[in-house]
């Protein structure tokens, strides 16, 4: 399945079970790429590509050496630390960093986000830790650590099985790919970790949302006094004030809410026996 433009919690609710690079995404990439290419055929320094980092910036780097900078940029970020990352969220950060890429603003090639692809349809998922987000400034280790296996390097969980990278790529039929200029960079550079722990626990209290209401829907159906429904009452009469409650609870001014309404389905289903 093709990426959407814009991503919502409802699309991530139901994950794709596999990704395809669109032709649109894919051209937005290989135009982007060819322009920092053309760029770099200029001779001209440009940091972070064909310079060192931070206070190396003044040092040019040799063209026969830019695939080993990115590749060294990756490696010396990996340093995560904690609790290994949920497979779930791993692999949301795998669908958010490609959706990210395919806008075509970050100077990578299609393979290289055609093989994160690759990781998530083959179900590849790196390990990464939890411990080692700069927040705003970049989920750089955790990102590090989802894009070591793209060369071959780091640790995976293959369809549920611990290995190296490689042993993992071999068995999957896909061979390293080595970064080329900006390509570490590019990597690096975003918020997918924190993207998808935040997406991750949006989605958790969605859920926890619908049974809590599912409860207290079963609740006051099984609390009726027997004699209720001879009498005529029906979940109609009921769900007025059940539906005020949710409103003075949480102190909303708008007379009817999305809450409000699941809220009126659930209580029906209750009474009627059909699935919410």
């Amino acid at each position: 399945m093709s990426l959407p433009e814009h991503l919502t919690i409802a699309y991530l609710k139901a994950m794709p079970e596999k990704l395809v690079l669109s032709s649109i995404a894919s051209q937005k990439i290989a135009h982007n790429r060819a322009y920092l290419d053309e760029k770099l055929s200029t001779g001209n320094t440009y940091y972070g590509i064909n310079t060192g980092f931070g206070s190396l910036c003044n040092v040019r780097i040799q063209d026969n050496e830019l695939s080993d900078l990115q590749h060294n940029l990756v490696c010396s970020h990996a340093c995560g630390m904690g609790d290994r990352v949920p497979v779930e969220i791993v692999r949301l950060m795998l669908l958010l960093k490609v959706h990210g890429l395919s806008q075509g603003y970050s100077g990578i090639r299609t393979a290289v986000v055609q093989r994160l692809v690759d990781f998530y349809n083959h179900d590849i998922i790196p390990v990464v830790f939890e411990l080692g987000s700069l927040g705003a400034s970049g989920d750089l280790a955790p990102l590090a650590h989802l894009c070591l296996p793209i060369f071959g390097q780091g640790q995976v969980t293959y369809k549920g099985t611990d290995m190296d990278a490689s042993a993992a790529l071999k068995l999957a039929g896909l061979e390293p790919l080595p970064l080329v200029a900006k390509e570490g960079l590019a990597l690096l550079n975003g918020t997918q970790f924190m993207s998808s722990y935040l997406s991750w626990c949006l989605l958790t209290a969605q859920r926890l949302l619908h049974w809590a209401d599912a409860i207290a829907a079963l609740n006051q159906r099984l609390g009726l006094p027997p004699g209720l429904a001879a009498m005529g009452i029906t979940e109609a009469d009921l769900a007025p004030a059940a539906a005020a409650a949710l409103r003075d609870h949480h102190h909303l001014t708008n007379p009817r809410t999305a809450r409000e309404d699941d809220y009126r389905a659930i209580l029906h289903s209750a009474f009627h026996g059909t699935a919410s």
